[in-house]
């Protein structure tokens, strides 16, 4: 029996006591062989000419079922489906062996959501404020480190972060005449320029402005005039106190640090330590 589609109709017709339909046009059963194409050809065809896959007298005398129980209209479309179906019902071994990892990630995933919300539910509660040392100055227990402003933040981020912790309550601020980091030339004292001009529009007493000296280094050269090390010293201490001020735009800072500590020369051969530690003031 061939397996053109216009001579297997026939036959389902006469199995159903229908009266069979007439035969497709030559031109679109043959090709310019003058040879039979097979069905999927005829259906791809018609698709992509904009007509129903299945010719309208044959709808009109019932033969859609039987025409599509004969041949898929697509082969590539039943292999997907047979794939589809394989991999539903058999689970691969590779996700046999991911299983672990798979249920590890939920796990971390459920524990980061519960601490996400042990964070906001402290974050809600009223924030606390203390005195700080001997001073006057009463702060937030939370304080905003600002290191990044300049580096990994632009400006405009980086007021948003101050206008919402101030918004929040954080009263203090930290900085430093380094920052930001990764420290470069080129960027140092960018972040106390953003928050200078940020601070312009807030109430200055308001705001506790904490930031730092840089301690000895012989290769931050850059954040002083004309020298050749940084130190720890009267002199040194004014010129950055003065230039931060300027960056700022305030006229006193409430804490002033210095940024690391100054290490002097000791010896710990008698406990059996062979290093030593020497950094001048």
């Amino acid at each position: 029996a061939s397996t053109n589609l216009c001579h297997t109709r026939p036959l389902f017709c006469a199995v159903a006591g229908r009266p069979p339909h007439p035969p497709l046009p030559a031109s679109v059963t043959r090709n310019s062989r003058n040879q039979p194409r097979r069905a999927s050809s005829v259906l791809s065809r018609r698709r992509r000419q904009g007509q129903p896959s299945i010719p309208p007298s044959y709808l009109a005398a019932g033969r859609g079922a039987e025409v599509g129980r004969q041949r898929p209209r697509n082969r590539n479309f039943s292999m997907q489906q047979m794939a589809l179906s394989a991999f539903v019902t058999t689970p691969s071994s590779s996700y046999s062996n991911n299983l672990p990892r798979l249920t590890a990630c939920r796990s971390q995933r459920w524990h980061a959501r519960r601490l996400r919300s042990q964070v906001r539910a402290q974050a809600q509660q009223e924030l606390q404020y203390k005195k700080l040392g001997d001073s006057d100055l009463l702060i937030s227990e939370i304080t905003l480190g600002t290191m990044t402003f300049g580096e990994q933040n632009t400006e405009k981020e980086a007021h948003d972060m101050l206008s919402y912790s101030f918004d929040q309550g954080i009263n203090i601020l930290d900085t430093a005449e380094m920052y930001p980091v990764p420290t470069k030339k080129e960027t140092q004292g960018r972040t106390d320029l953003y928050i200078g001009r940020w601070m312009q529009s807030k109430p200055r007493d308001k705001v506790i402005l904490a930031t730092k000296v840089s301690g000895y280094s012989e290769r931050s050269t850059y954040l002083r005039d004309n020298a050749e090390v940084v130190r720890v010293d009267a002199a040194n201490i004014k010129e950055s106190v003065e230039k931060s001020l300027s960056r700022l735009s305030t006229d006193y800072i409430d804490l002033l640090q210095i940024h690391w500590l100054v290490f002097h020369f000791e010896d710990y051969s008698c406990l059996g330590i062979s290093c030593t530690f020497f950094c001048p003031a």
